[in-house]
């Protein structure tokens, strides 16, 4: 119960495992930087490096998967039901705010 992201060329990325299907990048016309959002709630971004032909990644929230990056490929470990790609936006900030635990007068 995993899946494989793995490159097929600059434009493309493989994913195979419990979902297979091929997706294109939507590279933004200012940067090579794009996201995989994944149905458990990771979300990756990735960037093509063109002067070393490669691709690197990042985790940026963690999901209820085990994430692994290992050079060109990302491995989760869960069974998704969806991945999908798109334009890189900064990722929101997650900071966590204290709780309330008395009203205060």
């Amino acid at each position: 119960m995993s899946i494989t992201i793995t490159p097929l060329s600059p434009e493309r990325l493989g994913v195979t495992g419990d979902i297979e299907m091929e997706l294109r990048i939507p590279f933004d016309s200012d940067e090579d930087r794009f996201h995989l959002a994944i149905s458990d709630g990771t979300l990756i971004a990735g960037e093509y490096d063109s002067e070393e032909d490669r691709f690197r990644y990042r985790v940026e929230i963690e999901g209820a998967g085990i994430a692994r990056i290992t050079g060109d490929s990302v491995t989760l470990d869960w069974k998704p039901e969806w991945v999908t790609i798109g334009i890189y936006q900064p990722a929101p900030s997650r900071s966590l705010q204290p709780l309330p635990l008395f009203e205060t007068a």
